[in-house]
């Protein structure tokens, strides 16, 4: 079979929460998964000469050297390619999917519990595929590492109204992701909640689902949506690094107080869940995080 993968079904079905017709390679018959047209080929890591064996010379040659090495810790690793027929490769370590997301925040801990992540890693990673179709016609040609990741986010969101028809794990990701920036303010090129909150307001899940497809999602959010600088990223990333910084004692009510509004309505969804209403309330008063600034 020409470009088809042999997989540890069992395996993967087991960690990703997935049937069967929603993996290439598959023994039984099944839609194989595409992207414009093309197909995504669908490597498990513990096989990857196997599952590249086939593959034609020039996708392989497209490909990282060390696939391993570039992947390290992570989850999965998406590599898109040109080919009249392949949109893609991905990789992924199913076992390796987090079952929580946590985080400090004035000494306690904040713990997210994670479900289905390994479907949702790998419908993240199709996201991206996806997004580099669209680039040049409803994308713009050229985007940056963050406007990839927050549009395959956006993906995430659209895919899961379609498949579960409802948006608690859209949220989840949302909150994940705001851990994840509290955590490591330097690393804010997956923070996409800072983008896709307008989204989550807009739409609701039959709305998201009534798009055919993703391209049509993008051409009725995307140029609405909030762009933000580098510049103004910074500040985002200056203002969580004082509002989280271990041991930050200090009291500097007016520190970034113009970012503090925009900043307010993406962390307390998140504030809310995990501390509760009445404490995420006082620890917005705490750190003046409710004035309008």
């Amino acid at each position: 079979m020409p470009w088809r993968l042999t997989l540890n079904l069992l395996l993967l079905m087991a960690c990703c929460g997935l049937n069967a017709a929603q993996f290439s390679g598959s023994l039984q018959g099944h839609k194989q998964l595409t992207v414009a047209g093309k197909e995504v080929i669908l490597c498990e890591l513990a096989e990857i000469p196997s599952c590249l064996a086939s593959l034609p010379e020039e996708v392989t040659a497209q490909l990282p050297a060390d696939i391993p090495a570039l992947l390290g810790y992570r989850t999965a690793l998406v590599t898109p390619v040109s080919h009249p027929a392949i949109a893609g490769v991905i990789v992924m370590v199913p076992e390796r999917a987090p079952s929580r997301e946590s985080a400090i925040v004035s000494g306690a801990l904040l713990e997210l519990p994670l479900a289905e992540q390994s479907t949702l890693t790998l419908w993240h990673e199709i996201g991206h595929l996806e997004v580099r179709a669209l680039q040049g016609s409803v994308l713009p040609d050229i985007l940056s590492v963050r406007e990839q990741e927050w549009l395959a986010d956006a993906y995430l969101y659209w895919r899961i109204a379609k498949e579960k028809g409802s948006l608690t794990l859209a949220w989840q990701q949302f909150h994940r992701r705001n851990l994840q920036a509290i955590n490591d303010v330097n690393q804010l090129s997956h923070w996409s909640s800072l983008y896709l909150l307008p989204l989550l307001n807009r739409y609701d899940a039959k709305e998201l689902a009534l798009f055919a497809e993703f391209g049509a999602f993008c051409q009725d959010f995307y140029p609405s949506l909030p762009q933000w600088s580098d510049e103004e990223l910074q500040e985002f990333a200056s203002l969580l690094h004082n509002l989280f910084q271990s041991g930050n004692t200090r009291d500097m009510p007016h520190y970034m107080y113009w970012r503090k509004p925009q900043l307010r309505p993406v962390l307390a969804p998140t504030l809310d869940l995990l501390m509760g209403p009445n404490n995420a309330h006082q620890w917005l008063t705490r750190q003046h995080m409710l004035s309008k600034g």
